[in-house]
């Protein structure tokens, strides 16, 4: 597949741009110094080439290692550029390729729309992907660790694949850190240090790739009036999250559970899509209490918004969260307790549409046998 051929096809219909990390250690930021600025620090040091450091007769492997690749219609590779700096479309014979120090790989596919898809209406603009392949198994296994509560994502194959932005990456960049002092007993020093090492890696790319950003959205989170933006937005949702829903017919509240998300904007020249929340709670149906899943759609908006006009947001955000939570858990101890086999009799207002008071002079108390479930529905 990666064979020069020496005489490529005259039409390019794709092509795709292969960014691969290789293994670096110390701090996130000293990981992303490329090897011009290294060499410029180092160029008075000597190191011993054995740890595969820069030493007055050696080279080191690519720290970073960008691969430019074209592909014809059919998926054929018909050239191939490699360079240890960004690709500016120029070969550079100095560059090394995937390597078993390979950490983490950041593919790019980009493809040209065809004359038929212009033809048709399309805008010819190219079409473009980023995923990352994460090749360190002894990532893979801290991942593992980590991430508990993650239904969209897998982790078994390997290489794991996530797609940009790498949204549960992000969402765990605080327990990673935290793992790197926190590793289970049968771990070794060399583990440890490669294990480290390779997480240095990954949050390194994270910051130098989104830092800057993520770090203006988590301040708009703490302003008196927490707001947030559409691009960003996903990073209220980290699946596991307890948030509020607020239903539209009657502005009754309920707690939910998120379990995954959808939509947004899925690269930088990707078009926003709504985004679509999945969140779960615990009702009766069927003769059974069990998980009851739900979706809440959040509409493209421009600009900011505050996060607790949102139709679902993290609990935490409302201005009467313990109150509000208090009620909603002795709400759930009667719906629970209703469920069981027994007799009640209620005096009060329903919550279903149109509702319905009981108790009053012209209409008696609401009487049933609650194993039948459907009084936990029709009061709570």
């Amino acid at each position: 597949m990666d064979a020069e051929i020496s005489q490529p096809k005259p039409r390019l219909t794709s092509n795709v741009i292969s960014t691969t990390l290789t293994q670096m250690t110390s701090t996130h930021r000293e990981a992303f110094e490329t090897p011009e600025s290294t060499e410029k620090a180092n160029s008075s040091d000597s190191f011993d080439s054995s740890d595969n450091v820069r030493s007055s007769k050696t080279t080191p492997p690519t720290k970073i290692l960008y691969r430019y690749l074209h592909k014809d219609s059919e998926g054929d590779i018909i050239d191939k550029r490699e360079s240890p700096y960004p690709i500016e479309f120029q070969a550079d014979d100095s560059a090394t390729g995937l390597s078993d120090q390979t950490v983490l790989e950041i593919l790019t596919t980009r493809i040209s729309k065809s004359q038929s898809d212009k033809s048709a209406g399309g805008s010819g603009k190219l079409d473009a992907n980023t995923v990352m392949k994460i090749h360190s198994i002894y990532l893979i296994n801290a991942l593992r660790e980590v991430i508990k509560y993650y239904p969209s994502l897998s982790l078994r194959a390997e290489p794991v694949t996530i797609s940009e932005p790498y949204r549960p990456l992000v969402h765990y960049m605080t327990e990673l850190e935290e793992y790197k002092t926190n590793h289970p007993p049968g771990h070794d020093d060399n583990c440890k240090d490669i294990t480290n090492s390779h997480i240095d890696i990954l949050l390194g790319f994270l910051d130098h790739t989104l830092g800057k950003q993520l770090r203006q959205e988590r301040e708009r989170h703490r302003q008196p009036t927490p707001v947030v933006t559409f691009e960003f937005l996903w990073l209220l949702f980290k699946p596991g999250q307890d948030v509020y829903f607020q239903d539209p017919d009657d502005n009754t509240w309920s707690g939910r559970v998120v379990a995954e998300l959808e939509g947004g904007v899925l690269g930088p020249n990707a078009s926003p899509k709504p985004y679509q929340i999945h969140s779960w709670n615990v009702r009766s149906l069927e003769g059974k209490v069990q998980p009851t899943r739900g979706c809440t759609q959040i509409d493209i908006f421009d600009g900011e918004k505050d996060i607790t006009s949102l139709a679902v947001f993290p609990k935490h955000f409302h201005s009467e969260d313990a109150k509000l939570e208090a009620r909603l858990v002795e709400r759930g101890k009667k719906y629970w307790s209703m469920c069981r086999l027994s007799y009640k009799e209620y005096r009060g207002t329903t919550v279903t549409i149109p509702a319905t008071r009981y108790g009053t002079s012209d209409r008696p108390p609401f009487t049933v046998r609650s194993s039948h479930r459907r009084l936990a529905y029709v009061l709570c």
